[in-house]
Protein backbone atom coordinates (compact mmCIF):
# COMPACT_ATOMS: atom_id res chain seq x y z
CA UNK A 1 0.00 0.00 0.00
CA UNK A 2 1.46 3.42 -1.18
CA UNK A 3 -0.17 6.61 0.20
CA UNK A 4 1.47 9.69 -1.32
CA UNK A 5 0.33 12.96 0.56
CA UNK A 6 0.60 16.46 -1.40
CA UNK A 7 -1.05 18.73 1.41
CA UNK A 8 1.14 21.88 2.53
CA UNK A 9 0.06 22.84 5.89
CA UNK A 10 2.75 24.98 7.62
CA UNK A 11 1.70 25.90 10.80
CA UNK A 12 2.41 28.64 12.73
CA UNK A 13 3.85 27.00 15.44
CA UNK A 14 5.27 23.56 14.49
CA UNK A 15 6.37 22.22 17.61
CA UNK A 16 3.59 23.25 19.61
CA UNK A 17 1.19 21.76 17.01
CA UNK A 18 3.30 18.57 16.80
CA UNK A 19 3.12 17.99 20.44
CA UNK A 20 -0.94 18.55 20.48
CA UNK A 21 -0.91 15.95 17.59
CA UNK A 22 0.73 13.50 19.01
CA UNK A 23 -1.40 13.67 21.77
CA UNK A 24 -3.89 12.69 19.68
CA UNK A 25 -2.70 10.47 18.31
CA UNK A 26 -3.17 8.28 21.73
CA UNK A 27 -7.55 8.54 21.60
CA UNK A 28 -9.08 5.54 19.90
CA UNK A 29 -11.53 7.61 18.11
CA UNK A 30 -9.55 10.72 16.52
CA UNK A 31 -6.09 9.12 16.36
CA UNK A 32 -6.46 8.31 12.67
CA UNK A 33 -7.21 11.75 11.56
CA UNK A 34 -4.67 13.04 13.50
CA UNK A 35 -1.83 10.69 12.19
CA UNK A 36 -2.86 12.48 8.73
CA UNK A 37 -2.30 15.82 10.52
CA UNK A 38 1.03 14.60 11.85
CA UNK A 39 2.14 13.45 8.43
CA UNK A 40 0.67 17.04 6.71
CA UNK A 41 3.23 18.77 9.02
CA UNK A 42 5.97 16.51 7.06
CA UNK A 43 9.58 15.94 8.47
CA UNK A 44 8.90 19.00 11.12
CA UNK A 45 7.00 16.62 13.52
CA UNK A 46 9.75 14.06 13.35
CA UNK A 47 11.25 15.08 16.71
CA UNK A 48 8.42 15.02 18.48
CA UNK A 49 7.37 11.21 17.05
CA UNK A 50 10.35 9.67 17.83
CA UNK A 51 10.39 11.32 21.32
CA UNK A 52 7.34 9.68 21.86
CA UNK A 53 8.28 6.68 20.24
CA UNK A 54 11.40 6.48 22.26
CA UNK A 55 10.64 7.83 25.65
CA UNK A 56 6.47 7.65 25.84
CA UNK A 57 4.16 6.19 28.25
CA UNK A 58 3.43 2.85 27.47
CA UNK A 59 0.25 2.21 27.53
CA UNK A 60 -1.93 -1.34 27.30
CA UNK A 61 -3.25 -0.28 24.38
CA UNK A 62 -0.74 -0.43 20.92
CA UNK A 63 -2.54 1.49 18.42
CA UNK A 64 -1.01 4.86 19.03
CA UNK A 65 2.58 3.74 19.37
CA UNK A 66 1.99 1.69 16.26
CA UNK A 67 0.43 5.35 14.71
CA UNK A 68 3.68 7.17 15.94
CA UNK A 69 5.57 4.23 13.73
CA UNK A 70 3.37 4.78 10.60
CA UNK A 71 3.80 8.64 10.92
CA UNK A 72 7.66 8.00 10.83
CA UNK A 73 7.29 5.99 7.86
CA UNK A 74 4.99 8.14 6.16
CA UNK A 75 7.62 11.29 6.44
CA UNK A 76 10.13 8.84 5.58
CA UNK A 77 12.29 8.86 8.95
CA UNK A 78 12.65 5.19 9.08
CA UNK A 79 16.31 6.04 10.83
CA UNK A 80 14.42 6.78 13.63
CA UNK A 81 12.47 3.56 13.68
CA UNK A 82 14.99 1.14 13.06
CA UNK A 83 17.06 1.72 16.30
CA UNK A 84 13.87 1.46 18.22
CA UNK A 85 13.36 -2.00 17.48
CA UNK A 86 16.86 -3.82 17.78
CA UNK A 87 17.31 -5.67 21.23
CA UNK A 88 19.83 -4.59 23.82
Amino acid sequence: MSSTITAHYTPANPRAESADLIARLADLYTGRSALLDVVALGTTAVPALANELLFGRLQSVSEPRCRVVEALAMVGARDVILPSCQYQ
